[in-house]
């Protein structure tokens, strides 16, 4: 049982997507444990309240268009917590802007990138957005998944 105690507390998502919470310190991000999280005296309940009050206070960048060549592609880097998006829905809007409402597909190839296809945006199909996805995550550093996720209607497709 203490063994267990000490693992990171991991929710799957689906499609080899796991939510987890983590302490920020001065050595980055650390997973919090179920032994962590009764020494706090906190419940899974309070960690995604206070997870949800954190990502408030987290600056965002907004997503810009990738151009021409990449017709329906948005972006935006530099925040660690963007993986939050999948589970948080107000850091999602927040994120995404005018794009939040559309069907989407999204990639993270790092924790610190999000990338964004509006296929409306893109009516002769010319992004190949799985394959941009692959290449995006083999030349991440680190890389966090080269999966590509869809919303639609609102929701995340995770499975």
């Amino acid at each position: 049982r203490k063994m267990a105690d000490s693992l990171p507390i991991l929710n799957n998502l689906g499609r080899g997507f796991v939510h987890g919470w983590a302490e920020d310190s001065a050595d980055g991000m650390v997973p919090i444990s179920a032994s962590r999280m009764k020494e706090a005296g906190l419940t899974t309940a309070d960690l995604a309240r206070l997870g949800s009050v954190n990502l408030k206070q987290e600056r965002v960048e907004p997503l810009k268009p990738g151009g021409a060549r990449h017709p329906g592609v948005f972006a935006t880097r530099g925040n660690d917590y963007l993986p939050s998006v999948l589970v948080d829905e107000g850091f999602w809007q927040r994120v995404a802007g005018p794009q939040a409402g559309k069907d989407v597909s999204v990639c993270l190839p790092a924790r610190h990138e999000l990338f964004v296809h509006v296929p409306a945006l893109d009516p002769s199909g010319r992004v190949d957005f799985a394959a941009l996805c692959r290449q995006l995550a083999q030349n991440a550093a680190p890389m966090f998944s080269d999966r590509v996720v869809r919303r639609v209607g609102g929701q995340w497709l995770l499975n």
